[in-house]
């Protein structure tokens, strides 16, 4: 991004974060009265589309796919989710483990791997789980190894 270029529309009210990026786009969360982030183009200054999610917390972990064109982000009910950044449509949730807990994914931070195909995330309770980055379909799951 050009010095002299600035981003529009930043979240406003309550903290605001930059989360993620990939050189060419950033995703920047704010936690105001409702809950968002926002993927901007850093060449241009320009967002794509606002996501709003009610369950979206400081805590949350937002990836951004290679090119921008998707982010992976959590919720407080550890459901991983997917959406189109330039629309904020989300395309899918993350399957759910067997075994997952809350009825949900149970991932705690998530990542997308650097050619794209894959989406890695962790739960709280130290397992690990591989998805595809295309539908959400669950690759592998490995169980923490903690005793309880």
């Amino acid at each position: 991004m050009r010095e002299d270029t600035a981003l529009e529309d930043v979240p406003r009210g309550g903290p605001r974060v930059v989360i993620d990026w990939t050189g060419e786009f950033a995703a920047i969360a704010g936690f105001g009265n409702v809950p968002s982030f926002r993927v901007w183009n850093l060449r241009t200054g320009r967002p794509g589309s606002s996501i709003q999610r009610s369950k979206l917390i400081r805590g949350s972990s937002i990836s951004l796919s290679p090119g921008g064109g998707r982010v992976v982000f959590t919720t407080e009910d550890y459901v991983g989710h997917v959406s189109d950044t330039a629309t904020g449509t989300e395309l899918f949730e993350l399957e759910k483990p067997i075994g997952g807990r809350r009825n949900g994914s149970w991932i705690q931070s998530c990542v997308v791997t650097t050619d794209g195909r894959q989406i890695v995330g962790q739960g709280a309770d130290g397992g690990v789980n591989f998805w595809n980055a295309v539908d959400g379909r669950l690759i592998v799951a490995h169980p923490s190894h903690r005793s309880n």
